[in-house]
This record gives C-alpha cells, sequence and structure tokens, in this order.
C-alpha cells in the first residue's frame, strides 16, 4: 500500500503563483506549429490550485451505479447490484457514460484492453472504481493484454483499482483523434490505484492537457521494449503528480515529463529504489526533469526546443536513487525546492555519476533558469557520492542557475558542489540529521541545522506532511518542516 495516501479536500490553499510567460530562444528556428498546436512558451501556467479545481473530486455522490463482481454475468446481467456484470471491459461497453461510477467489487479480473471513451464533465464524470476498497479490485493482464487500460476523451476517473501483469502500460492516457492534432484537454484523474509489473510505463500520458495522479502506489515495470518509467508523459501540458509512492522500478526512473511538456509539477512523492542502472547514463535518475530536447512530439516535427518548461518539484523525498536523484534535461524554467534526498547520486561507475542532481549533455538544447533551493541531502558511509549538483553540459551550456540554502553531507566522503559558481554562503555541508533514513523518515531531528535555516517561498506554502510553513522563524529546509 502507498505509505503516501492522505485524505485530500480540493481546495487546498496551495498559492503557487503563475510565473511569467515562457520565451524561446531567439536563435531556435521558427517553425509553424499548426492551428491546434499551442506552443508550450505559451500556454497559461496554472497554480496547484488553480490547476486541481478543474479536476472531478472524490465526492461521488449523486453518480449512477453500475456494478461488475466476480460472481456476475455479462450475458445475463444488467448492472444492478443484485445482477452484476461480470467483466470490466463489458461495463465500460455497456454503460460507461458521463455521470456513471463503475463500481467493482473485490476479486481478480482477467480483462483483455479495457477501451474507455467518454466525454463527461468535472461534476458528472465516469469513475472506475474500486467498491470494497483501494487495491480489492484487481485488473490482471496474465502477461497476455498489451495495454490494460487505455483512456481517451474528458473527465475519466480511475480510483483504487490494482492493475498488473501487462505487456504495455498498465494506464494509457491518450488523444481522441490524431495524436498530433488532437482534442487536447483530458482532465484525467488516476488516483489510490496500486500499478505494478507492466511491461513499459506503469502510466502513460501523450499529447493531451490536464492529467492529475495522486495517492498511487506504482512500481516494478518490466522493462520489456526499454527502460521505463513508474509515470511517463510525451508533449502534456498541466499536470499534477502528488501523494505517490514510487517505488523499485530498477533502470526505469520514478517520473519523467518530456518532449515539450510544459507546467508539470511534482510534490509530496516517495521516491525510492528507482533509476538504478549505470547502463542508463544519461537519464537514470529518481525523477527525470525534461530530458529528451532532440525534437517535441507535441506537433511530429523535428525542431530545436526545450524538451520540458516550467517544472516545479518540492517537498518529496528520495531514497536510493542511485544514478541521481534528479536529472534535468533539456528544462527551461524549472524550480527545485525543499527535497529530502537519501543516499541517492552514490553509483560511480559512470562518468555522470556520484551527483544527486545533475544536467547531462543535452540532445540539442541547453537547460536554463534553474532554481535549486531548500534541499537536504545525506549519504551514509556505504554509499558516498561525490557533489550535490553538476553540469556536464559543454558544448550545449546550460543557462542560468540560482542556488543557495541546500545543505547536503556524505559520510567519511569529501564532496563538493560543483555549481558553475562557488556555491553559496547559506549552502552548508554538515549533517541534516535525518530521524531515521533507513525507514524512509527522513524529518529533521531537533537542534538539526535544517530547521529554521531555510529560504522563504512565497509558492511553497505546505511540507511533505501538507503542514503549512513556516512553523518557527523561518522555512526548514528539505520536506518536512518541523
Amino acid at each position: 500500500m502507498n505509505p503516501k495516501v492522505k485524505l485530500f479536500i480540493f481546495g487546498t490553499v496551495i498559492s503557487l503563483f503563475c510565473r511569467c510567460s515562457l520565451t524561446p530562444d531567439p536563435n531556435y528556428p521558427s517553425k509553424n506549429l499548426g492551428v491546434k498546436t499551442e506552443a508550450p512558451w505559451e500556454t497559461k501556467i496554472y497554480s496547484v490550485s488553480e490547476m486541481e479545481a478543474l479536476f472531478p473530486g472524490t465526492n461521488y455522490s449523486g453518480l449512477q451505479s453500475v456494478y461488475v463482481s466476480t460472481s456476475g454475468s455479462d450475458g445475463s446481467g444488467d448492472g444492478s447490484i443484485s445482477n452484476p456484470y461480470r467483466t470490466v471491459k463489458y461495463a465500460v461497453s455497456a454503460k460507461g457514460t458521463p455521470g456513471t461510477i463503475i463500481r467493482i467489487k473485490a476479486g481478480t479480473y482477467q480483462e483483455s484492453t479495457v477501451n474507455i471513451y467518454a466525454y463527461a464533465s468535472k461534476n458528472n464524470p465516469l469513475v472506475l472504481y474500486s467498491d470494497d476498497g483501494p487495491g480489492q479490485a484487481v485488473i490482471d493482464g496474465q502477461n497476455v493484454t498489451e495495454n490494460l487500460i487505455v483512456i481517451s476523451g474528458q473527465y475519466i476517473v480511475i480510483d483504487g483499482l490494482e492493475i498488473k501483469n501487462c505487456t504495455g502500460y498498465g494506464i494509457g492516457v491518450f488523444p481522441v483523434t490524431d495524436e498530433y492534432n488532437p482534442e487536447k484537454d483530458s482532465f484525467t484523474v488516476i488516483r489510490n490505484d496500486i500499478v505494478h509489473h507492466t511491461g513499459r510505463d506503469a502510466v502513460k500520458s501523450a499529447h493531451i492537457n490536464f492529467i492529475l495522479i495522486e495517492n498511487n502506489d506504482i512500481s516494478q515495470v518490466q522493462h520489456l521494449q526499454q527502460y521505463d518509467d513508474c509515470i511517463d508523459g510525451v508533449a502534456v501540458y498541466h499536470s499534477i503528480c502528488r501523494n505517490n509512492y514510487l517505488h523499485d522500478n530498477g533502470p526505469g526512473t520514478g517520473g519523467y515529463f518530456k518532449g515539450g511538456s510544459a507546467n508539470n509539477i511534482w510534490y509530496n512523492n516517495l521516491i525510492v529504489n528507482c533509476g538504478d542502472s549505470a547502463d542508463r547514463e544519461t537519464y537514470g535518475a529518481g525523477l527525470n526533469i525534461g530530458g529528451w530536447g532532440q525534437f517535441s512530439w507535441r506537433d511530429n516535427a523535428y525542431y530545436e526546443y526545450p524538451s520540458a518548461y516550467e517544472q516545479l518539484v518540492f517537498n518529496n523525498v528520495f531514497i536510493n536513487c542511485a544514478m541521481a536523484g534528479i536529472t534535468i534535461g533539456s528544462a527551461q524554467n524549472s524550480q527545485i525546492y525543499n527535497n529530502s534526498f537519501f543516499n541517492c547520486g552514490y553509483n560511480s561507475s559512470h562518468l555522470t555519476s556520484g551527483t544527486i542532481i545533475r544536467i547531462p549533455e543535452p540532445d540539442n538544447v541547453a537547460s536554463g533558469n534553474i532554481q535549486i533551493f531548500n534541499n537536504l541531502a545525506f549519504n551514509d558511509a556505504s554509499h558516498p557520492f561525490k557533489q550535490f549538483f553538476k553540469d556536464f553540459a559543454v558544448n550545449k551550456k546550460t543557462g542560468t542557475i540560482s542556488h543557495g540554502y541546500n545543505t547536503i553531507y556524505s559520510e567519511g566522503a569529501v564532496i563538493g558542489w560543483n555549481y558553475p559558481d562557488p556555491n553559496d554562503i547559506t549552502e552548508t555541508i554538515t549533517n541534516p540529521m535525518f530521524a531515521d533514513p533507513l525507514s524512509n523518515n527522513l524529518k529533521p531531528l531537533p537542534g538539526s541545522p535544517a530547521i529554521d535555516s531555510g529560504k522563504t517561498l512565497s509558492n511553497i506554502l505546505i511540507d511533505y506532511e501538507s503542514t503549512n510553513r513556516p512553523l518557527g522563524a523561518a522555512y526548514d529546509r528539505g520536506a518536512y518542516e518541523q
């Protein structure tokens, strides 16, 4: 089960202000983006509170109930509680309409691909729901089905299902029409699900706007075709990934938005045992911020634009992400605030290892306007790292990097900062005194140098446990406010 799951009340005030418009480098080649394609630097930048208000909430009262049970029948059932359907696929095809909640009773359902297509609304969504609690309704592809759940349309919610054993994506969210000229606004919600042992990315989205991925337990992608990720998005505008437990994904990352994605927000996630392979030098990490800068898939055209715009990463906990905690690849206007790292970046078998946060040489376009503040990193003596940050971009040099109020420590090792300029006077090499890192508890103990020593960040008002910031005289560094 996801140790991050908690009750989330929509409308929580997290005042992440809308930042300035995105502007491409004037040297980028011009490109006619087409009538249905909005350039990522032109799209509106939504705050968390603005964006979350657009999605269906957790109150499903008033929706029409349709039931599925392992004791039901697709032939004689009518979807009522006394005469349920037998398969999820049939229930969706028969009655998967706006304003419906398909209540799937406890049990294992061996399904082929469930295609969900509906144009619902915020107040009348189409919901697939594990009726007896999260993880009680299991969708099993038996390692035969390719993609288990494929979503197209608007305002579709997948809530509480366990999804496993397929050769493709566990959940795929794609546009209805031609992927390069899509009807883009999706407003899909993936919440409280357990997704594991998928052949490719566990949760995949591409060429859409608006997706909320929250309170999920996602792990153990099988990497049947390549190194895949717990959460992966290509050309996705406006996403929130929060309160997820992303773990045990070997060479794959916990999450990765790329290919011209914009306004992607990661916060309050627990990311454990991801990005551990030295074979994936460039982009193995707990999280990748951008990374595929050679072209954007938004309009099927090759051009030299950055891979990601306006990426906000805060209050996340990274544990044992061997290659790096965070990789920044071909990303513009991105903020890395108040994250905590334990035993990350220690893999020493590659040139770009030994680093908590790194920028590799991009495919085409350099990263720029990166802000790194209020982070904590600690490695024990068995997992030493070399530097907190490293910019490996030589041929396409990274633009402005702002940083400060970070604290790092590696037991028994000589470490450094390796920013393009010396570390700020506010940055320290000292033990942050995590409470119990071997049990994934990175709270600072009383007396920690992290407490009341951070920078005030007007757009970060809560911590990893949704405690208001600040509690004391100043912000704490790291994911927790004590």
